[in-house]
């Protein structure tokens, strides 16, 4: 006989897209370790919906950002959008991702159909700065 089971989904995420691409209030939920990818290192940036209900339905939306070799620029255009800091290009920096965390800004996100087709899954277009 197989065990009965008390399943409580009252805080399950869904991770449906979105019901239509477009700008939404987010914040900066965390920032990963750094990541050995195939060219570069990176970290992953995850961004929750601020509405509440959004975030419930649509779950976390991320985006991977190098931290060196040539697509380093996004994580610096990252910081400057989400923290309006520029990071210098001359010399290596070390940096505080927690200074990340909880921080406000519109993501532009849109619905990626083709890692897989039968399930779309939310991307980020672009971070929106608030910064100039």
């Amino acid at each position: 006989m197989s065990p009965q089971l008390r399943v409580d989904m009252t805080e399950a995420e869904s991770f449906a897209p979105v019901d239509a691409p477009g700008v939404f209030p987010m914040k900066v939920y965390s920032v990963s370790e750094a990541k050995q990818g195939p060219k570069a290192t990176y970290v992953e940036v995850q961004f929750a919906f601020l509405e509440p209900e959004l975030d419930k339905k649509h779950g976390k939306v991320y985006n991977n950002y190098p931290i060196n070799g040539k697509g380093a620029f996004r994580f610096k255009e990252m910081w400057k959008k989400i923290l309006g800091e520029d990071l210098p290009e001359d010399a290596p920096i070390d940096v505080d991702t927690d200074e990340l965390l909880g921080q406000e800004i519109d993501v532009d996100i849109t619905i990626d159909y083709e890692y897989d087709p039968e399930n779309p899954k939310n991307k980020v277009a672009k971070l929106i700065s608030s910064h100039t």
